[in-house]
């Protein structure tokens, strides 16, 4: 079933559920997924997030899928900021309210990225540990994970965290052939990733 943000922003706001987005940018999040959907039809989608804290980041890109998709949509936390059973009860609560398919997995980000398959995932969004030092292995990780004309993207592109800033930048200058475009929007940081094996016609 699709959902207007409207519809998902009173479900957010009626059960209370904490966040630390923009209202703005929650819709932004809602609103890419629909827009995916629109350009991919009948495809299967793979969203991967990183930076779980409360769920309401994913329950607004899965509330974004229109239903002529198929998508697994996955969130990954250390739980740092939230103790794993909260978590898992609201996930699962919104899950069943809203007919979604979210799966939360507690494990170290870094980790769980080196395990995926190449070429994987099309949109991966991050908002985890905002370090220099942590962005720039977690973003060199996530690169090869992405498939052609996906999207990689994250929160907190703003001056007071320049750990994300420095790491997204030095990304973008590193990896240009990579990159088809990239943009921002509010706090949140994107880049369209292609596939250098792929050429053209």
């Amino acid at each position: 079933m699709f959902y207007t943000f409207d519809q998902v922003y009173d479900y957010i706001k009626s059960n209370r559920l904490d966040y630390w987005d923009r209202k703005e940018e929650l819709e932004w999040l809602h609103d890419i997924t629909k827009r995916w959907c629109y350009s991919h039809p009948n495809a299967h989608i793979n969203i991967l997030e990183i930076g779980t804290y409360c769920g309401v980041t994913a329950l607004c890109m899965a509330t974004g899928m229109d239903g002529t998709n198929i998508y697994n949509l996955t969130t990954v936390d250390k739980c740092l900021f939230e103790k794993p059973e909260n978590i898992i009860a609201k996930i699962e609560k919104f899950n069943k309210d809203l007919d979604l398919f979210v799966e939360f997995v507690e494990k170290d980000d870094i980790a769980y990225v080196k395990s995926l398959g190449n070429k994987s995932i099309d949109l991966l969004y991050i908002d985890t540990l905002h370090t220099l030092e942590h962005m720039t292995v977690l973003l060199d990780k996530c690169l090869p994970k992405i498939k052609h004309g996906g999207l990689l993207f994250g929160h907190d592109y703003s001056p007071e965290f320049s750990g994300v800033v420095e790491a997204v930048s030095n990304f973008r200058n590193d990896n240009k052939d990579r990159i088809i475009g990239s943009g921002q929007d509010y706090s949140i940081w994107w880049s369209l990733i292609k596939d250098l094996s792929i050429t053209p016609s």
